[in-house]
């Protein structure tokens, strides 16, 4: 099962690298990129608190830990993708700020058979907690199939 997989079935967008990598100079900046990513999220008090807690944890993480070597997720190839074998779920929210949404979902059903590829509305990388009770629906339903 997947939920809005970054980068796994299509390349991280340069846009999102940029804001990503500009996050670490200031913390107005990274309030700024995590809204934006949870942008459906942020739009009730639940969502907020969860993102400022994770701003807060970043944050805390930043100052404590050795900075390490960045590791972008790698980029399943078609043949990769197309040898999945176990149903799985992949979940993804149309407004996805890590890459496309779109180009996601067509090329997971285009190569891989055995995915399930669902787009969640109003959900972008936040859908866990934008769209928290779709995603349990759209969890134990499939999980009811096996």
């Amino acid at each position: 099962m997947w939920l809005a997989p970054a980068a796994v079935v299509a390349r991280l967008s340069i846009r999102w690298v940029v804001l990503a990598l500009l996050t670490a100079f200031s913390k107005r900046i990274h309030r700024w990129f995590t809204y934006w990513m949870f942008a459906d999220a942020v739009k009730t008090v639940e969502g907020r608190r969860v993102a400022d807690e994770l701003i807060a944890d970043t944050q805390v993480m930043m100052r404590c830990y050795a900075a390490r070597p960045i590791v972008a997720p790698t980029v399943f190839s078609d043949a990769e993708l197309a040898r999945i074998r176990v149903p799985t779920l992949l979940l993804i929210g149309e407004n996805e700020t890590v890459g496309s949404a779109a180009k996601a979902m067509k090329r997971v059903r285009d190569v891989a058979p055995c995915v399930r590829a669902e787009l969640v509305s109003n959900a972008g990388h936040d859908l866990p907690i934008a769209q928290r009770a779709i995603v349990i629906e759209r969890v134990i339903g499939f999980l009811s199939e096996r």
